[in-house]
């Protein structure tokens, strides 16, 4: 048997072929990474076309796609942009020092449904630096950045819960940015406009800040530019604000923004016009398409529905990862240590929760870098007449010495609904059985990490290496 790919867990590597068997074409479907041979353009004997390796795609539609064994005759940054273009926002060439995490996972729904849910963070090689510099105004990316000649690629946008729509635009920011020797730069708000111009309708925010600059950071960004949005910043018409903020202060030779994007006095910009714009002053303007996951488009409004809702699992495959919510651990009433079982209470940072309920959850503590096993209730404690919404984490595989600082909470999945109980005892045994469905869900992912092996018709071939 000739082996000429590999499946591990929720990737997938694929060398020189130029047929799939039909037994191997299930195993390789909705994977998260997939990397595969896309030589040329010219077809080849031994090797997939660009054509034909979407066509692959488009049938196994995996989260992630790389092109590897690329031909000379097909430029990085064109190609790049030509896929982005065709509507593979994300498909993209690989590269020396390519890094992505993977986690070794199984055939069961189970797994299907959580481990692209990646608890370590997404590592991207830079060509500049690891760390990311933000700034509060355009001018101090300027004194930064422009005095010594630099210019950016610019990504535009609130970026709320950088979901995997708004990873396709950052990604390319940073690859483009790559190519043209620029400072791979966001451009977002705080607070976001709609709370200052309309705060009535302004949703509630999935993400605070400070997480925002995280995921910015591991998506390999460079820079930053949080703007305070202010009446005066509303007030700049569209060209105003490309003049000033753009051109005169972020030196952009490029930026990426989503279909919908709208900018200036009273939204008047819309992606025709900063094309227009940047054709006049000579920059480039990309329109990167949303994200479609299993028929629907990826946005932070639908996330929100479904985090409201309780559906964290769904919530967590838009994202990318498991929904979060971060903050001080603070003293509760005690009722769980004396009547049921010991918990951590957050006081949470951020503004939208997950419907009131019980939760299979990881949590990580300050000061630590691995997550434990834990089960959370979101809720009002109704068995002791409770009336304040509290947030109470069990952690089932640590007991801890000291009550720490800080910690993180991440959703995987909902077991069920608030309830009052008629005795604490009652109660107790149903966090019991609570407790063995979250070890029971945990104890099966880890049992399902095996590795799998493809077999792929064609000879096989050693040469791995990427462009």
């Amino acid at each position: 048997m000739q082996v000429l790919g590999f499946r591990f867990g929720r990737a997938a590597y694929l060398t020189d072929f130029s047929k799939i068997p039909d037994s191997s074409m299930a195993l390789l479907e909705g994977l998260d990474e997939l990397v595969l041979d896309a030589l040329r353009d010219v077809p080849h004997p031994m090797h997939q076309t660009v054509e034909q390796a979407l066509a692959l795609i488009q049938e196994l539609k995996p989260r992630r796609a790389w092109f590897t064994h690329i031909a000379h005759d097909l430029p990085h940054a064109a190609t790049n942009e030509r896929l982005v273009k065709m509507g593979f926002p994300h498909v993209q060439l690989a590269y020396d020092g390519l890094e992505f995490d993977v986690q070794v996972g199984a055939t069961d729904e189970i797994a299907r449904d959580h481990e692209n849910l990646r608890e370590s963070r997404t590592a991207v090689a830079q060509s500049r630096s690891t760390r990311l510099s933000a700034f509060s105004t355009s001018q101090a990316w300027a004194s930064r950045y422009a005095t010594f000649g630099h210019t950016s690629v610019l990504a535009i946008g609130n970026f709320d819960g950088i979901h995997l729509g708004h990873q396709a635009i950052l990604r390319a920011t940073v690859e483009r940015a790559r190519a043209l020797n620029a400072v791979s730069t966001v451009l977002t708000f705080d607070p976001s406009p709609r709370k200052v111009l309309r705060p009535e309708t302004a949703p509630l925010r999935l993400s605070t800040n400070a997480q925002r600059m995280e995921w910015f950071n591991a998506l390999g960004l460079e820079a930053v530019v949080v703007l305070p949005f202010t009446l005066d910043l509303a007030r700049l018409s569209p060209a105003e604000f490309v003049e000033q903020i753009l051109l005169r202060d972020l030196h952009i030779k490029a930026v990426l923004v989503g279909e919908n994007f709208r900018f200036g006095h009273q939204q008047a910009g819309s992606v025709k016009l900063l094309s227009e714009l940047g054709a006049k002053h000579g920059f480039n303007v990309v329109v990167v398409p949303p994200v479609v996951y299993r028929g629907e488009v990826v946005s932070s409004t639908i996330i929100r529905r479904e985090v409201a809702a309780g559906d964290v699992s769904h919530a967590a495959r838009l994202l990318g990862r498991p929904f979060v919510l971060t903050g001080e651990v603070v003293s509760g009433t005690g009722t769980g240590r004396r009547f049921t079982f010991p918990t951590l209470n957050l006081a949470t940072e951020q503004e939208l929760l997950p419907a009131r309920g019980v939760y299979i959850t990881r949590t990580c503590l300050e000061g630590e870098t691995r997550s434990h096993r834990s089960v959370t209730n979101i809720g009002m404690r109704p068995t002791f007449n409770g009336s304040a919404l509290g947030i109470e984490t069990h952690l089932l595989d640590v007991q801890l010495p000291s009550t720490p600082k800080r910690m993180e909470v991440r959703f995987w999945k909902r077991l069920r609904e608030e309830k009052k109980f008629s005795s604490p005892e009652e109660l107790r045994a149903q966090i019991a059985a609570d407790i063995a469905r979250a070890n029971s869900f945990f104890s099966r992912l880890r049992r399902a990490r095996t590795v799998h092996f493809l077999s792929l018709s064609s000879r096989t071939r050693s040469r791995t290496g990427t462009r």
